[in-house]
């Protein structure tokens, strides 16, 4: 099922967008994240497609169909919780079994699905426990098997995995991807986590002031960020920022080109400022001062000082003493120019 959003906006408060003027297209077969800090609009997009919110203005289609004031119970959405919402009296093969109960399949054959769809999440050898025997990783497949029961066409899940710990979190989010590989249902993930949308996704949409910041591919976003906000939100360490015209009076000038004289801010990834130059990086490099240099485990990272500002540098494995007057390089990849809406002049154009 493919679901597309034609000029979609929500306003809980009159003149106030919740979601002002969404425009995209998931297709049919596509695990999409949509990424985001709170409060950016991520769970509404997602009541939105569920039904359970009707836009302000705007159409929403299944396919060719407008959906957009059709009831949820209309639509053939399976949807996944955060908190699960198992009903604790019942077994795990009647919880996966419950929608089909309630849509008067008779019992041998809802049970038999239920069975077909706990081998697929991995809890066959668990159909007769109660859930409140399973653990969280076990309670979120039953989850995810009850709400593909009914064989929806959209499976939708609203931050299902930020009840787990960090190893859970990483198994589960991997079984996420292989059970939507196989069923090949279109699934829409919502989660602030960038590493889950990393690697799960097929396309990660990226909220933020009621807008889309940003809809591509996993590592565009990360390569070719649209704006400061994705470059800034999108990576594991902080970017650096700083005005551009602290580079004025540097080689680096001569090496931007023409849209250096249109850039505001200047955006580096801390992974990619080096020591040593080569075709990866800028001709010219900056004089810094080495202020502090840490380690933890495999991690490795330094704070220099250019002309007041501090940048972050991880990876350098070189060892120098501190307040020692050293020269870094900018890697190409990973280096950003921002115009004074935010938008990265560095961006590549796009031919899809």
């Amino acid at each position: 099922m493919q679901v597309r959003f034609s000029h979609v906006s929500l306003a809980f408060t009159p003149g106030k967008d919740t979601l002002h003027d969404l425009n995209f297209t998931i297709n049919d077969g596509e695990l999409v994240c949509l990424l985001g800090p709170s409060g950016g609009g991520k769970s509404t997009t997602l009541n939105l497609i569920s039904g359970l919110l009707v836009p302000t203005a705007g159409e929403i289609f299944f396919d060719d169909q407008d959906v957009t004031q059709m009831s949820p119970l209309d639509r053939k959405i399976g949807m996944v919780f955060q908190n699960y919402s198992l009903y604790p009296h019942l077994s795990v093969e009647n919880n996966i079994a419950f929608p089909l109960k309630i849509a008067h399949w008779n019992k041998q054959k809802r049970l038999e699905r239920a069975a077909e769809l706990a081998k697929l999440v991995h809890v066959e050898d668990q159909l007769k426990k109660s859930v409140n025997e399973l653990s969280g990783g076990q309670q979120q497949r039953v989850a995810i098997a009850r709400a593909l029961a009914k064989d929806p066409n959209i499976l939708l899940l609203d931050e299902p995995l930020s009840n787990l710990d960090a190893r859970l979190r990483m198994e589960m989010r991997d079984e996420i991807r292989r059970i939507q590989q196989e069923t090949k249902i279109t699934t829409i993930f919502v989660t602030h986590d960038q590493s889950e949308a990393m690697h799960i996704s097929d396309s990660v949409m990226v909220l933020h002031n009621a807008q889309i910041q940003q809809y591509s591919k996993p590592n565009d976003l990360y390569d070719h960020p649209a704006n400061e906000f994705v470059a800034s939100f999108i990576g594991d360490n902080p970017l650096n920022i700083f005005d551009r015209s602290l580079l004025d009076d540097t080689g680096l000038k001569e090496d931007l080109g023409s849209s250096y004289d249109k850039a505001v801010k200047v955006g580096v990834r801390a992974e990619n400022i080096v020591l040593t130059k080569s075709d990866e990086t800028f001709e010219h490099g900056l004089k810094c001062k080495l202020l502090k240099s840490d380690r933890y485990g495999l991690i490795s990272t330094r704070l220099y000082s250019f002309k007041g500002v501090e940048l972050d540098a991880t990876g350098l494995t070189e060892i120098h003493d501190t307040n020692e007057d050293v020269t870094i390089y900018f890697q190409k990849q990973g280096f950003f120019l921002f115009d004074e809406k935010g938008d990265n002049l560095s961006l590549e154009p796009r031919h899809d």
